[in-house]
């Protein structure tokens, strides 16, 4: 039998003054049963907000999102107002490590408490259900959703990010470097570009923010994520590369992916800090840029995590900020003393009444 849906009460004008306004009664169900045509809806507007405010096309990843809804394996909440699509927010996980997916909220919702409800709905299932011991949240809209606090609250920590972008109109041909080759990234040499990476960002402000690249299987899996998942945009060899010393010991990388028909995305730029200064990371960007431009590419852009100290040498190069957004992070500091709990299947479980 179907799971019960969940009816909880949305208030209006949410987080500013206004005269007092009928709740909108809202039912949420687990997203492995949600209505597929309501589902694409919202799906349509997640699309619209990327596309429009990044100029990031992601039907490539939607349409994985929409195949995994339509086996009914995609976990997550949905909330319909009787007919019509209100908001979504899923998840994806690997062990005991998940990740929350976009909270989508309809655009007559948006200034209703709604994706605060959807939040802490979903936040609740994932450590009870799935027992996670780590929950991230990248995606680039949450601060501007007013769910912020809702995450605070629940005991995740923020920390601030920023989406930089580039022209491509003026782009040095690649450098030549004595004794350094620039060679391509192809899948035999993953292994070699997850050394270079897990050493690259030992310590820095991005260890913190990615589960798994504390170790070197880790920095691989998250470089095949670049290389063969679409959700960081379609995969770009002529403009990834590997840096190699006279000795073909692998010292730098660059991955670079395609985010629509005419933005590129440096999704990973590391050198060994030893080899760091010496024009070896220049000389990783300039071979991707140029063949970006190659391929008609007028613009790229990349993430950079607050205190990263390559802000710096980005700004140097021409790249600025164009949004900035918080990564969410909660870490179990009770891991493995928790007993598995429930899903929150009571209404009064997650009804907040303001």
């Amino acid at each position: 039998m179907a799971p019960r849906p969940h009816v909880v009460f949305v208030n209006t004008g949410w987080g500013r003054a206004t005269s007092a306004r009928p709740a909108i009664e809202v039912r949420f169900q687990f997203l492995e049963t949600a209505p597929l045509h309501l589902l694409n809806k919202l799906l349509q507007d997640e699309a619209y907000m990327w596309g429009h405010r990044l100029h990031w096309d992601i039907s490539n990843i939607q349409r994985v999102i929409y195949q995994a809804a339509r086996r009914r394996v995609l976990p997550g909440v949905f909330a319909t107002d009787g007919d019509r699509a209100a908001g979504s927010v899923y998840y994806t996980g690997v062990g005991k490590d998940a990740v929350m997916g976009p909270l989508t909220i309809a655009p007559e919702y948006r200034d209703t408490d709604l994706g605060a409800k959807l939040t802490n709905f979903v936040v609740r299932r994932m450590r009870g259900a799935r027992l996670c011991n780590r929950i991230e949240s990248h995606t680039p809209f949450i601060r501007e959703s007013g769910v912020g606090s809702v995450l605070n609250d629940l005991g995740f920590n923020a920390v601030p990010r920023s989406f930089l972008t580039k022209s491509l109109d003026k782009v040095h041909l690649p450098r030549i470097l004595a004794g350094i080759a620039i060679e391509p990234l192809i899948p035999r040499r993953l292994g070699e570009a997850a050394q270079v990476l897990h050493h690259s960002l030992a310590g820095s402000p991005d260890a913190i923010i990615n589960a798994g690249i504390d170790t070197v299987p880790g920095c691989q899996r998250y470089l095949e994520s670049l290389t063969e998942s679409p959700a960081c945009g379609a995969f770009e060899p002529s403009a990834s590369a590997i840096a190699t010393n006279g000795s073909g010991e692998a010292i730098g990388i660059v991955a670079t992916t395609r985010v629509s028909q005419t933005r590129g995305l440096i999704g990973q730029i590391s050198v060994l800090p030893e080899h760091q200064a010496c024009g070896v990371g220049r000389a990783l960007m300039h071979h991707a840029l140029h063949a970006l431009v190659s391929m008609g590419g007028r613009d790229v852009a990349l993430t950079v995590t607050e205190g990263n100290p390559a802000r710096k040498w980005y700004s140097r190069l021409g790249f600025r900020e164009q949004h900035s957004f918080d990564s969410y992070i909660w870490i179990d500091k009770d891991s493995g003393r928790r007993s598995p709990t429930r899903d929150p299947e009571d209404p009064s479980e997650v009804l907040l009444v303001h």
